[in-house]
């Protein structure tokens, strides 16, 4: 996509409707934020600008609505073009829907950190937010409490119930 120095679209490539759903004629003309999803607040929005002015560039993540109002996240890199003068002659977007890509690594990331059967954080997260709330409780001068529970017998209902009982007395004990 290519727009003025003011963020209005002037061109659109094939790619860019397959994307968004938005045909040349009906984004042409019109501000970007027509995607917006409202995920992004004011500050993200005048952190990206200040670097496109500062820095002749930005690049990241940005949740978008398509013409069908699905939302999907994009990997956006913007560049500046210049006139010989100095001045801003247009901004250049490259993005790829990256919205599976950013699925797939949610799924991993909670597989990685979270227990399948409980939904609890698991050993390393636990230690990690543990840490977090043990630093918190210094900085804030607050008194800090930790909780531990044993499940006494647990194998024993394993063994007299079976597998599928002792998993859900454990989700039961999660929740």
């Amino acid at each position: 996509v290519v727009t003025d120095p003011h963020g209005v679209v002037l061109d659109i490539n094939p790619a860019f409707s397959e994307i968004t759903g938005y045909a040349a004629n009906e984004i042409i003309g019109r501000r970007l934020n027509v995607l917006s999803s409202g995920r992004h607040d004011r500050e993200f929005y005048r952190a990206m600008w200040n670097d496109l002015r500062t820095k002749g560039g930005w690049s990241g993540d940005i949740y978008n609505i398509r013409k069908n109002g699905e939302e999907f996240i994009e990997r956006l890199t913007i560049t500046t073009s210049y006139n010989e003068d100095g001045a801003v002659e247009n901004y250049i977007g490259l993005f790829t829907d990256v919205t599976r890509l950013r699925q797939r690594e949610a799924v991993i990331w909670r597989q990685a950190h979270y227990d399948h059967l409980t939904q609890l954080p698991n050993r390393q997260m636990f230690q990690e937010n543990l840490l977090c709330a043990i630093e918190e409780s210094r900085r804030r001068e607050k008194v800090f409490a930790l909780v531990f529970l044993d499940l006494d017998f647990f194998k024993e209902v394993n063994d007299t119930f079976g597998h599928d009982e002792g998993d859900e007395l454990l989700r039961q004990v999660a929740a």
